[in-house]
């Protein structure tokens, strides 16, 4: 996983990648792996409370191999898995500049940052209506 994934991770909520990911497979009933040559490059889903979905994904370093066919991609996986959602929203740390610049390229609104976590991290809300 990548480093910044890990980080992200830890400062909010004191997960390991693992209990993160398995906490986020169970919750999630659309779920979906990228491979490239048997690696894992990166898995997303969506979570629901009502009517609001929850975006995700955690990714490795073997995302840089796929950019440009994952940016083609992500767009249309983004309204796959939102359907029936009339909201997304999730949070974001402030220092995965790169994150950040792919939610705003996705559409989504990208509130301030605040602290949260037991770190006082700062992360930013980003939200999107369907």
């Amino acid at each position: 996983m990548r480093q910044e994934d890990k980080d992200e991770i830890w400062h909010l909520a004191r997960k390991t990648p693992e209990e993160a990911l398995k906490q986020s497979l169970f919750l999630c009933k659309y779920n979906r792996v990228v491979l490239l040559n048997d690696k894992v490059v990166c898995i997303f889903g969506i979570g629901h409370i009502g009517e609001v979905g929850i975006p995700w994904m955690l990714a490795s370093d073997h995302l840089r191999d796929i950019r440009k066919t994952f940016l083609r991609e992500c767009k249309g996986y983004l309204e796959e898995m939102s359907q029936g959602c009339s909201y997304l929203y999730n949070v974001a740390w402030a220092k995965n500049e790169t994150h950040i610049k792919w939610l705003k390229w996705l559409g989504f609104d990208i509130r301030p940052a605040k602290p949260m976590g037991p770190d006082g991290e700062l992360y930013h809300e980003f939200f999107k209506v369907n």
